[in-house]
């Protein structure tokens, strides 16, 4: 209570030409002392003006119109909208329909790649995790990629073994969706025209 008229408000609930025990502008409830919200006036002053309960129902509402959860869902679908392929590439389980190769086969070519200190218990993000990378990333297909994708050449490039490897998780988002080409390649246009079976040729061997 380092101003004065805080001390006066907090000992009479008033202040000089304030009217005293003010109710709560809501549900015109007397509130007792200390079970009040307060807003501070053009002249610095603290008035009551809502009880605590009414205050707390009306940011219960602000909160659920604001509610960050539905607002992440409705962009996420809209992102999802104007990029479909991203549903597909959000889960690796959910490519191995898609392309030839399973789960065991996916695990065996992973841990052929592990450092010494990557196991599967420690893939995820921040410091000492691991993730999958796209040597190509996934963005720089996406915008080319068509349904089915079982057929498309662009999915399949993103998601061939050959593109994907281990990498420590910090060095990976550092990367983000930054496009490096394989050693003999100066276009990335290369890269979308060439076929499945070159494009492996190219990424199998290479480390961006």
């Amino acid at each position: 209570m380092n101003r004065p008229w805080d001390k006066i408000f907090f000992e009479t609930q008033s202040l000089p030409g304030m009217e005293a025990m003010r109710e709560c502008k809501n549900c015109g409830i007397l509130p007792e002392h200390g079970n009040f919200s307060a807003v501070t006036s053009s002249k610095g002053y603290k008035h009551p003006n809502y009880c605590i309960p009414c205050v707390r129902i009306q940011r219960s509402k602000k909160d659920h119109k604001y509610d960050t959860s539905e607002r992440r869902a409705l962009t996420t679908a809209m992102r999802l909208e104007r990029q479909p392929w991203e549903k597909v590439h959000n889960y690796i389980s959910g490519v191995y329909s898609k392309v030839d190769y399973d789960r065991a086969d996916f695990d065996k070519h992973m841990e052929s790649l592990f450092e010494s200190w990557m196991t599967w218990e420690n893939n995820g993000r921040g410091d000492g995790h691991w993730q999958i990378e796209h040597k190509i990333p996934r963005a720089f297909f996406g915008p080319h990629m068509k349904e089915p994708y079982d057929f498309c050449e662009q999915f399949q490039k993103t998601w061939c073994l050959e593109n994907l490897r281990p990498l420590d998780a910090q060095l990976n988002n550092s990367k983000s969706a930054k496009v490096y080409l394989p050693e003999g390649i100066e276009d990335e246009s290369f890269l979308i025209d060439c076929t499945l079976e070159e494009f492996k040729t190219h990424v199998k061997n290479w480390n961006p």
